[in-house]
């Protein structure tokens, strides 16, 4: 899974270490980071508290006769993931072009995000471990939430979190010492929590985000095929499919108890989609047993549904000088961090569910049945081997082809059903929800 580790020569780590502050502190260069007082000082006062950070653990390791090092830990899933985050962020951009201004922020978090972890690093553990991973965690957080440029400070904010999560908050599954959580998740879901409390969500592109990566007409095909190919590195594939699948059950359920549609105009909106496929999918902090994928997919889509209830409830519409409420979209993070801590027990309660068996004959027709499985750690990521990830991901594959039509051709995405229930009176949301959908088809140039 992992190529070995490459000790980095002295001299190639202080290049390493200035190309690091170089490109970091060269988006201070940009017209819109100049023209934004927000946003500069973000960074130059980041990029300042770096040198000062970095340069006292130096000279406290110099005084104590200690060397910091580096190595390089190329982990090839890592490249994939950047590929695949790549693609979503290409397809959503052809759609709208604020993706692609905000590319260069995106970049600048990915440094920010080296110098983070170097310096936590260094104060631990005397060496950094370089790899390719820093683009995914900010890759995964940009996906879903970003601050306007004059609170990029906040934006920073998120991803040091995530670090320190990462390298603080840790407990021992399978004899190793691993993060408890989703590094992307926690930042998303600390700052979501401050932003639902303070009412201060309008600082923020997130209601954006969650409708406009819809905008593609083949959004969830391309979402579902990124997901895909990271599965066939992380045994991820049962906690999408569950969570899928279970999502459209549940929304099925829930028109046949009240008549209306939970999700307005799909089974599975696309950000929750997107969530299920590249937030929540995270192998370290999930179950590692197939039944405990299973549950902590089921889980998910639970939480979704719960939380979209009780945050649209908290919503109101922009009026005058107040700038509304918009929290709805924060469905697909906030429940994440405590699925996160239940793992250990998802995996003893449902760890004894006999997928595998189940699976069995289908991964005899891509593996021979008297092929060595991995054992032990490795099985994390492997999930029993590549050829139990692809039987996953045929699996996953022939659930989404059957629950596609309820995600890009649902009912409720038409505005009539919507205006007939605000005519008559049926529920207090057919209004707005028929106002969402005529404003939704307007601005994806659909209506």
């Amino acid at each position: 899974m992992a190529d070995a580790q490459r000790p980095i020569p002295p001299a190639v780590q202080r290049l390493v270490l200035l190309g690091f502050f170089g490109i970091y502190g060269g988006f201070l260069a940009l017209p819109r980071v100049q023209a934004t007082p927000g946003l500069f000082w973000a960074i130059a006062g980041t990029w300042l508290g770096f040198a000062v950070w970095l340069g006292a653990l130096a000279l406290g390791a110099r005084r104590r006769g200690q060397t910091l090092g580096m190595q390089f830990m190329p982990r090839k899933p890592h490249l994939v993931q950047i590929v695949m985050h790549s693609s979503v962020f290409a397809y959503w951009g052809w759609y709208w072009e604020n993706v692609y201004a905000q590319v260069p922020l995106i970049i600048a978090q990915v440094f920010f995000a080296y110098l983070v972890d170097v310096g936590l690093s260094w104060k631990r553990y005397g060496n950094f471990r370089m790899s390719f991973g820093h683009w995914n965690i900010v890759g995964s957080t940009n996906l879903f939430l970003w601050f306007k440029d004059d609170w990029f400070a906040l934006q920073l904010g998120m991803i040091a979190l995530a670090y320190l999560a990462r390298e603080y908050v840790k407990w021992e599954r399978e004899g190793k010492s691993v993060h408890i959580f989703n590094p992307s998740a926690i930042g998303l879901t600390v700052a979501a929590l401050g932003l639902i409390v303070t009412q201060q969500v309008h600082h923020t592109w997130g209601p954006e985000i969650s409708v406009t990566l819809g905008y593609g007409p083949f959004a969830f095909e391309q979402m579902f095929l990124a997901g895909v190919v990271v599965q066939l590195f992380f045994a991820v594939g049962l906690v999408t499919a569950s969570a899928a699948v279970s999502a459209v059950l549940l929304g099925l359920l829930w028109y046949a108890i009240t008549g209306t549609w939970l999700f307005v105009d799909t089974a599975i909106p696309i950000a929750v989609f997107l969530g299920m496929t590249l937030l929540v999918t995270d192998p370290v902090s999930s179950p590692y047993t197939d039944g405990g994928k299973i549950a902590f997919g089921v889980l998910y889509s639970v939480g979704v549904m719960g939380l979209y209830i009780l945050l649209r409830g908290m919503e109101r519409p922009a009026l005058g000088e107040d700038p509304g409420l918009t929290v709805a979209f924060f469905d697909k993070v906030l429940q994440v961090p405590l699925m996160n801590l239940m793992v250990r027990w998802i995996d003893r309660v449902f760890g004894g569910i006999p997928v595998r068996a189940w699976t069995e004959r289908l991964v005899r027709l891509v593996r021979p049945a008297d092929r060595p499985r991995p054992t032990g750690p490795a099985a994390i990521y492997a999930g029993g081997g590549l050829s139990h990830r692809v039987a996953h991901v045929v699996l996953w594959t022939g659930a989404f082809v059957a629950i596609r039509p309820q995600l890009i051709e649902h009912p409720g995405a038409d505005p009539a059903f919507w205006q007939t229930r605000c005519d008559n009176g049926a529920d207090a949301t057919a209004c707005e929800n028929w106002r969402r959908v005529l404003v939704g088809a307007c601005d994806a140039g659909t209506g």
